[in-house]
């Protein structure tokens, strides 16, 4: 088990450029067997003219011997008037979300916040892995598959008072990659990226998500604190 408190910080980054737009934290804690895992976020310059207010995320569920399993996800963009709830109803199988009918799933499903730190609870095996996530707007399916290792470098410490530069650790990860699942057009659908570290349990120093669209959008930690 981890520590009952985990702070991991990240930087919003925004496409292949990566115009730093924010900084999230993903909050985690647990106790009894159940967790709660909370995000809140806040974009920086323009970033924050063009979408103003904090976005905040929040899962509730279990911890299982196969990894988190979640009963229930809140995500606010902006203000209360944003607020959608998703229910992970497991005993029917159903994703609960608002204004639509209940989408069936297969298996035990990850909500956005549970699939970013699933792998700490439950490494993965081979070579390859598919994920349900269920958002507050529909069921998302992914698989990742593993495609090489990378050194990433990773600041440590308070930067220096005079340059602003922060020394970096050379930390090994594992680089996951895989599609969406195509909606019933087939048309792409967007992919996700990982850059697992297995010397820290498997957390993810880096992801990138590139939307249907093909937006991008990639976070690199920055911070980690833990009680």
């Amino acid at each position: 088990m981890p520590p009952k408190k985990i702070d991991l910080g990240y930087t919003a980054l925004l496409g292949e450029q990566k115009f730093e737009a924010g900084l999230a934290t993903l909050k985690f804690e647990h106790d009894n067997g159940r967790y709660k895992l909370r995000i809140v976020g806040r974009g920086r310059g323009i970033t924050a003219l063009l979408y103003p207010g904090i976005f905040s995320g929040e899962s509730e569920g279990r911890i299982t011997a196969e990894g988190l399993r979640p009963d229930k996800y809140i995500e606010e963009r902006g203000n209360p008037d944003k607020r959608r709830e998703t229910i992970f109803d497991h005993e029917k199988g159903l994703l609960r979300i608002p204004e639509k009918d209940p989408i069936p799933f297969e298996g035990s499903p990850q909500d956005p916040l549970t699939w970013i730190v699933q792998f700490y609870f439950a490494m993965p095996k081979g070579n390859a892995v598919t994920f349900s996530v269920g958002t507050s707007r529909r069921m998302d399916v992914y698989t990742l598959n593993r495609v090489g290792d990378e050194v990433l470098d990773v600041p440590t410490g308070n930067p220096d008072p005079v340059t602003g530069m922060r020394e970096t650790k050379k930390v090994m990860t594992q680089v996951w990659k895989g599609e969406r699942k195509p909606d019933a057009d087939g048309k792409p659908n967007g992919s996700a990226q990982f850059w697992l570290a297995p010397e820290f349990h498997y957390v993810p120093f880096r992801l990138k998500v590139v939307s249907a669209q093909g937006r991008s959008a990639s976070f690199d930690l920055t911070g980690i604190n833990a009680e």
